[in-house]
């Protein structure tokens, strides 16, 4: 298996570079020439891909001259932005941008932040139209202006606190010292005046001053991470413009802003913020007087799933379809539907994503990969008639399932049933015996055997190791650093609930956890942190219920904090909310409506019928002698 995917490499890297040097040698750079070596290039084949000749690729781009290429921008800059080609995402939308107008995309910002070259993100600037820069803070592109002040102050935090200072230049330093620093001072300039011209454009209030603005951005940005300082600076963003419009605080946000606004604190997993942004949306969708926007309604639903909270999501869209009978949903909101139906086992909310896919008031006929998170859905959600469902729909010929599809169905399906052990066991050790080493073509993918061996460990099924083995050193090719670790847990956790675990399965296991958190340590962006505290824990917990010294490494410390306790604060949101014994006894003073005023929390006395409480009172009504 491991010979037959390297010489498939091989040939599409051939392939590929003769199609770069095709590109190269014909005089008008034809569209159509390039487009074969893109598709040549991002086929599921190749995905290792020799980026040398994408480089050369995406250079061709940027030089013809074709003004048909513009319908390639959006699909181009992604993929020159995932694999690493920063400058030439930029330069190819700036190319398309020449021929006609082009919508400025998150991707080409960070690139262009990427690429530390300050004129990049100038030009992102420029590239705004200025005719939405007179509608101030609702205009459509506040979001992207948002995000290149948020990367201009990242760049200059970062260059900041490496610029040394008048009393580090000494004259050991040397004069290439002295001018490496003058060009780092001259290019944290340029990007404070970057914050500043992205500043004017956001159009804020009159009382707010970019000075004391942008003190308190380059706070954020300093003391909070990625995706945590993006977020913090629209919620800067956010609270000043709630301050200022006060009781309408509600109304200025448009469905892009708030799509935006919600996906930043998704990414940053700061769940109390998100909802309130949420809550702001949910009245713009719930409104009868203008139609939904289908990327607000798509990220509100994908809020739910993302911070667990797949049947209170259910139920909001149940409410939803009442109020938009008539609504035709697009297939991108379908799909989230059905997979917080999937996750919160609505069985009449699946059938619905599956009827109105199907559904006449379509605008095209849909492919067999549109209908399949439908059918996903139907099978978590253990519907009776799901094996005549799909009967029906291939006989009908609307979709046409691969041998790796037909099988994860039958898992997610059979993984309620009864029979389930029996059933699996039998079909598992049906492709084991006759199909050793080619295990992808009976279906068993790196998708189906990560479900299989969660199934199994819920299970507790004694011969869980023997499959465990099996399918990692036949799907070794196929799985990263984040899949391994994923089947490890899976497997830990497996191991701490046998009563008579074999050492040999101890140490295999005590083994692949140090290489594991070993390279994680090395490579901090290799794992998460959950995923290694939630590793270090269970191995630690194995070693423990066998009376083994706990030896886990320090590289399963959580780097942002205690592992335990972020988990609980990311969940806290979920636990029930009580009144607490002193509610009544005294009433603690409500927040101020008016915003920018201070309140003052006083500490209650407990009153009772007029009286004060005494402390021989309190201790007999708390039962304190």
């Amino acid at each position: 298996m491991l010979r037959f995917a390297n010489a498939f490499k091989i040939r599409v890297h051939r392939y590929v570079t003769h199609l770069v040097r095709s590109c190269a040698s014909t005089k008008s750079g034809e569209l159509e020439v390039l487009e074969e070596a893109l598709r040549a290039y991002t086929q599921p084949g190749n995905r290792c891909g020799n980026l040398k000749a994408l480089k050369q690729l995406l250079d061709e781009f940027v030089r013809c001259c074709d003004p048909r290429k513009v319908h390639l921008c959006k699909e181009i800059c992604r993929l020159a932005y995932v694999t690493g080609h920063h400058a030439q995402c930029a330069d190819f939308y700036f190319s398309c941008c020449s021929i006609a107008h082009v919508a400025l995309s998150d991707a080409v910002v960070n690139a262009a932040a990427y690429t530390l070259e300050p004129e990049y993100l100038r030009r992102c600037l420029s590239s705004i139209d200025s005719a939405d820069n007179v509608k101030g803070p609702s205009f459509t592109e506040a979001p992207i202006v948002l995000r290149i002040f948020w990367h201009s102050t990242r760049c200059f935090v970062c260059i900041a606190h490496d610029i040394p200072s008048d009393a580090k230049l000494s004259t050991e330093t040397g004069e290439a010292d002295t001018k490496r620093g003058g060009e780092r001072s001259g290019r944290a300039a340029e990007y404070r005046d970057i914050s500043h011209e992205a500043f004017r454009l956001l159009r804020l209030p009159s009382n707010v001053v970019f000075d004391k603005w942008w003190y308190t951005s380059r706070r954020h940005v300093l003391y909070n991470r990625n995706d945590w300082g993006e977020a913090a600076i629209y919620e800067q963003y956010f609270s000043c413009l709630e301050r200022h419009f006060g009781d309408k605080s509600a109304e200025w946000p448009n469905p892009y802003c708030l799509v935006s606004m919600m996906r930043s604190c998704s990414r940053a997993e700061r769940w109390p913020l998100a909802h309130r942004y949420a809550e702001i949306a949910h009245k713009h969708l719930l409104r009868t007087d203008t139609p939904p926007d289908d990327a607000l309604l798509q990220q509100c639903l994908s809020l739910f799933s993302s911070s667990s909270e797949d049947r209170k999501g259910a139920l909001w869209f149940k409410q939803f379809r009442v109020v938009h009978r008539g609504y035709v949903p697009s297939v991108a909101v379908v799909h989230t539907v059905a997979k917080l139906a999937g996750e919160a086992r609505d069985d009449s909310l699946a059938a619905w994503s599956l009827e109105t896919l199907l559904s006449e008031r379509q605008a095209s006929p849909l492919s067999s990969r549109d209908i399949f998170p439908s059918l996903v859905a139907l099978a978590k959600c253990h519907v009776k008639e799901f094996k005549k469902i799909l009967r029906e729909l291939e006989e009908s010929e609307l979709v046409e399932l691969n041998e790796e599809e037909k099988l994860y169905l039958h898992l997610l399906y059979s993984r309620r049933s009864l029979y389930f052990q029996e059933d699996m066991v039998q079909h598992v050790e049906k492709h084991l015996t006759h199909v050793v080493g080619c295990l992808s073509r009976a279906g068993f993918t790196v998708r189906n055997v990560g479900l299989l061996l969660l199934a199994m460990q819920e299970l507790e099924h004694v011969d869980f190791m023997r499959y465990y083995n099996i399918f990692k050193k036949e799907l070794h090719a196929d799985i990263n650093a984040t899949t391994s670790a994923q089947w490890l847990a899976v497997a830990l956790e497996w191991a701490q609930k046998q009563p008579a675990l074999k050492h040999d399965d101890y140490e295999s296991l005590r083994n692949e956890t140090h290489i594991l958190l070993q390279q994680t340590e090395s490579q901090r962006s290799l794992l998460c942190p959950q995923l290694t505290s939630k590793i270090g824990s269970r191995l630690a917990k194995l070693q423990r219920s066998l009376g083994k010294e706990v030896d886990v490494s320090a590289a399963t410390e959580n780097r942002e904090g205690h592992g335990p306790l972020m988990r609980f604060t990311r969940q806290r949101r979920h636990l029930p909310r009580s009144r607490p014994p002193w509610d009544g006894w005294g009433v603690l003073p409500k927040p101020t409506e008016h915003y920018g005023t201070p309140v003052a929390y006083v500490k209650p006395l407990l009153r009772v019928s007029g009286g004060v409480f005494s402390t021989s009172e309190c201790r007999a009504t708390w039962g304190v002698n």
